[in-house]
């Protein structure tokens, strides 16, 4: 059946301000949710020290990850300014340490509880994913005939494009050079895992979130595409820093 003919195509105000305030607290259920994934994989292992941050986990299996991750949290603005701090002297010491233990792990190609340990988190995301997409699938007919979406079928969309940071993860990855040497994704150590070229798995990545994206934005009515494209992308981009910058440290530092 064909769509149903939307009432306006006028800017509604109501629904962008409903989708504006879901796309601000999204990143921070995502980010939650991936770091949630190692968390509970780190218990199932046997780590009782695991603790959970707002941007990442403590398995507790280390304490030379451990420590380096806590010392360059504390004194993360000076480190990345360049600039002199108290610490400076044991964060050199627990960063050299750290990358030894990376080229280790690379020669031991992880194990494979190692590797579960690392794809816990993007496992959950890819899951929600994969269920959005299931029930947008299943209720397709339903989004087919609708002039405007429901609660229901919106919670739905946004499940269907939960790996929407896939896409900005592929971006860091390809501009990491500049503004982080060091960084390595939770992909990019499977990859590892497995023998493959290290990014292997970040690209991948990023080619389902983009299909995800398009394909989601299919079953949205046309006249509420140009809404949910303001409101995601100011949204995403607003929550992103909300939840890294403020709420997260001070929910869970």
């Amino acid at each position: 059946m064909k769509r149903s003919p939307a009432k306006s195509l006028s800017f509604d105000k109501r629904l962008f301000a409903s989708l504006l305030f879901c796309f601000l607290i999204i990143p921070a259920i995502i980010t939650v949710t991936h770091e949630g994934g190692h968390y509970v994989a780190a218990r199932m292992q046997g780590h009782g020290n695991a603790r959970l941050h707002y941007n990442h986990t403590d398995t507790g299996r280390n304490a030379i990850i451990d420590g380096y991750r806590a010392v360059k949290q504390r004194n993360k603005q000076a480190i990345a300014n360049h600039q002199p701090f108290a610490e400076q002297e044991l964060y050199n010491k627990l960063h050299e340490q750290y990358e030894g233990l990376w080229e280790a792990y690379k020669d031991w190609k992880f194990t494979s509880r190692e590797a579960f340990l690392y794809a816990a988190g993007p496992m959950v995301n890819l899951l929600t994913a994969l269920i959005g997409l299931g029930l947008l699938l299943y209720f397709r007919s339903s989004f087919r005939q609708a002039a405007e979406l429901k609660p229901g079928q919106w919670l739905i969309i946004f499940g269907a494009t939960s790996c929407y940071q896939y896409i900005l993860t592929l971006m860091a990855v390809l501009f990491h050079p500049l503004f982080d040497p060091d960084f390595r994704t939770d992909a990019y150590k499977v990859s590892v895992h497995f023998g493959l070229y290290p990014w292997t798995f970040n690209i991948l990545e990023g080619i389902f979130g983009g299909w995800t994206l398009w394909f989601a934005f299919k079953f949205v009515p046309q006249g509420q595409k140009f809404i949910l494209l303001v409101a995601g992308i100011t949204g995403i981009a607003a929550g992103t820093a909300l939840w890294w910058y403020y709420l997260g440290p001070l929910l869970l530092p």
